[in-house]
């Protein structure tokens, strides 16, 4: 159902790093900042609570969970694509830095426009969940699992050796591939 595969490469990669979503400018003033976040909470449908001017605190969780929002797959509640490249680039200057060892793994759900085809959408979001599970449940707390593009997923596995990627690799696989995935009748 899943294939991973481990390979050596002498690529450079990028190492500059946005770490600000780009609804925040870097260089805007906390008025600017303040009308942004209520315009996107007014759009959303949430009432912004009464004397909002001096409720600091909950104008910086309003931030942090736009900014959660803003990093996260909706479906699957992984990092996404944007936040895997920051995270990437934070890597790539750490492992430059320090010379400790890092393995980036590229999982692909194989067949999944045939799921999509014969199960439809809802059956492959089931599938897509299902991996990405299954993956958050294969790796450390300090591993980054981030669905990069519609069934393509990247795992950033930081100080983990060259030699133990071929391991860490079936063992996301055989996860993956022993995950079980009931379809609703008629999916």
């Amino acid at each position: 159902m899943a294939s991973a595969h481990t390979a050596v490469a002498s690529q450079e990669l990028p190492t500059s790093v946005n770490s600000k979503p780009s609804f925040l400018p870097s260089a805007a003033p906390d008025a600017l900042r303040l009308e942004q976040a209520l315009s996107l909470l007014a759009q959303s449908g949430q009432v912004q609570p009464a004397g909002v001017e001096g409720s600091t605190p909950w104008l910086q969780s309003l931030i942090d969970a736009l900014c959660d929002l803003s990093s996260r797959d909706g479906l699957t509640g992984l990092a996404n694509r944007r936040n895997f490249e920051n995270a990437i680039g934070r890597e790539s200057d750490r492992v430059a830095r320090s010379g400790e060892p890092a393995l980036l793994l590229i999982v692909d759900i194989d067949h999944f426009k045939r799921i999509n085809d014969q199960h439809g959408h809802v059956a492959g979001d089931l599938v897509i969940k299902a991996v990405a599970d299954a993956l958050n449940a294969t790796v450390r707390p300090m591993d980054l699992v981030a669905r990069i593009g519609g069934e393509e997923f990247a795992i950033i596995l930081p100080n983990c050796p060259p030699a133990f990627g071929a391991a860490v690799a079936e063992r996301v696989r055989a996860r993956v591939e022993g995950q079980a995935i009931p379809l609703v009748s008629g999916q």
